[in-house]
């Protein structure tokens, strides 16, 4: 194999997931405030299409066989690519932020993330799975899609949180605990982080609302027929029980 000339000092990113609808926007835009960290306040989604390639392609024996690099510079390769794409030319004015990466991202991609950009760190929020799917179920692009697919895409994320776990560089939010104690749990981001104290987080969490969904329009679970709760514990269930969450209505048929 020939090496290409890597990136010399890969940087110590953050990077920031949860599915969809369960308040990755507020914890985004949250940090996405602070001095120490550069952002460009959107969605990176391209980051996780990228993470995805060189994962399957460094992995999938088909694909690894034709690599023209060592591993170590294709990697390199590809964090500087990400790096450019994301914040282009940003570090060659000012190399003491730290980036940060808002993307979709699976225990695979996420744990060649870390190779790709050493010492970084992962936060990930949970929402509870009915809360989730409601939310999806009203929103304007997301609610075109089967009751199914919502659950199956809610469930699909458990598998990161299991791999997160008990990790010492990720961090497991909970939404709840964004919503109703917004300054100790985005200060414990923060802390977790290894970021100076920072007071604009908190300040945006609590000055905000983040595409709430309006309770009129909102599919409450009483609403969905005998069918879907089916369907729902079905695909949900175990990922609920694992992450605490009750099944409402289970709950109220056993009082």
């Amino acid at each position: 194999m020939h090496d290409a000339h890597p990136m010399k000092n890969r940087t110590s990113a953050v990077f920031v997931t949860g599915c969809g609808r369960s308040g990755t926007t507020a914890l985004r835009t949250a940090l996405s405030s602070h001095p120490n960290l550069l952002s460009t306040g959107t969605e990176n989604n391209i980051v996780g299409d990228l993470l995805q390639t060189c994962d399957l392609n460094a992995t999938v024996e088909s694909r690894r066989i034709s690599l023209q690099l060592s591993e170590d510079s294709y990697e390199s390769l590809f964090a500087q690519l990400i790096q450019d794409l994301i914040f282009p030319n940003s570090f060659e004015n000012d190399d003491s932020l730290r980036p940060m990466f808002a993307t979709w991202i699976t225990p695979e991609s996420a744990q060649r993330a870390l190779k790709l950009f050493p010492k970084s760190q992962v936060v990930l929020i949970v929402r509870d799975g009915i809360a989730t799917v409601e939310s999806r179920l009203a929103h304007h692009s997301f609610g075109k899609l089967s009751f199914e697919s919502h659950c199956q895409k809610w469930a699909s994320w458990t598998l990161l949180y299991e791999w997160a776990h008990d990790r010492d560089d990720c961090m497991i939010v909970r939404h709840q605990d964004l919503v109703t104690e917004a300054e100790a749990t985005i200060n414990s981001v923060i802390e977790f982080l290894d970021l100076p104290s920072s007071a604009e987080p908190a300040r945006i969490l609590n000055q905000n609302q983040f595409h709430p969904t309006p309770a009129d329009s909102r599919p409450v679970w009483q609403n969905w027929s005998e069918h879907d709760r089916e369907i729902f514990v079905e695909i949900c269930g175990q990922a609920m029980e694992s992450l605490g969450y009750p099944i409402v209505w289970k709950s109220a048929s056993i009082s």
